[in-house]
């Protein structure tokens, strides 16, 4: 029966992979683990290959650079370019990240403002999306849609993530969905809320699911009552 639970585990993997066309997981706050796997890799600054970035504002209460786009420059940092959006508490905007990969562009559009700069994804097979709330308002990402397959929502508590692997990055795709800002006088301080959308080719240590990890403490469990019993 063990066998059998664990065979049907795996199918259930295998065709939820199948499915959705790329491997979704959501986590809490994994920053550690993302910044670990980094300098693990050889990397300084420019751990990624591809960041695009929504915030409340860049150091300000009134807000400021609240889109950005950048990508690796040299090796050791990033270059790219900075966007203007005068939010409102509490609208839902429209978001898109976008890749061209026949121009080598990626672009990043919210509520209709768009910025883009010139970008290789080729190597890239991990999106970490990274939802920070935190100083008093909230920023929540919702209706997630990776070229029509979702991704679903990230929550507006703390730091959370929601890390996509299996999917051809290096090809023209469009991830869409929707985000609401929340905030009053003094929330938006130095990028209290903000969302980065990291592409990569680093496969960081995540840990497991809560949840994943108490079935599989379960089914130790049972795994060593066996034995003790056949013992």
């Amino acid at each position: 029966m063990f066998r059998s639970l664990l065979t049907s585990l795996t199918a259930l993997s295998l065709s939820f992979t199948a499915a959705s066309a790329a491997t979704v997981t959501a986590y809490g706050n994994i920053d550690g683990d993302f910044t670990t796997a980094c300098s693990e890799g050889g990397y300084t600054l420019a751990c990624e290959d591809g960041v695009a970035e929504i915030r409340g504002g860049n150091g300000s209460a009134s807000g400021d650079q609240e889109m950005n786009v950048r990508t690796p420059s040299g090796g050791t940092g990033f270059s790219g370019v900075n966007g203007q959006y005068d939010l409102v508490s509490g609208e839902v905007l429209d978001l898109e990240v976008a890749y061209d990969a026949t121009l080598g562009a990626l672009s990043l559009d919210l509520g209709g403002t768009e910025i883009s700069v010139a970008a290789d994804l080729s190597e890239v097979d991990t999106l970490y999306i990274r939802n920070s709330s935190r100083g008093g308002g909230s920023l929540t990402l919702t209706d997630l849609m990776l070229d029509g397959f979702s991704l679903g929502s990230v929550t507006d508590e703390g730091v959370n993530y929601i890390v996509v692997s299996d999917f051809d990055f290096s090809s023209s795709f469009s991830l869409t969905g929707l985000a609401t800002f929340t905030f009053g006088a003094g929330d938006r301080l130095g990028s209290n809320l903000a969302a980065q959308f990291k592409f990569t080719d680093l496969v960081a240590p995540v840990p497991l699911p809560a949840s994943l990890a108490l079935m599989l403490a379960g089914l130790g469990i049972l795994g060593a009552a066996r034995a003790r019993k056949k013992a």
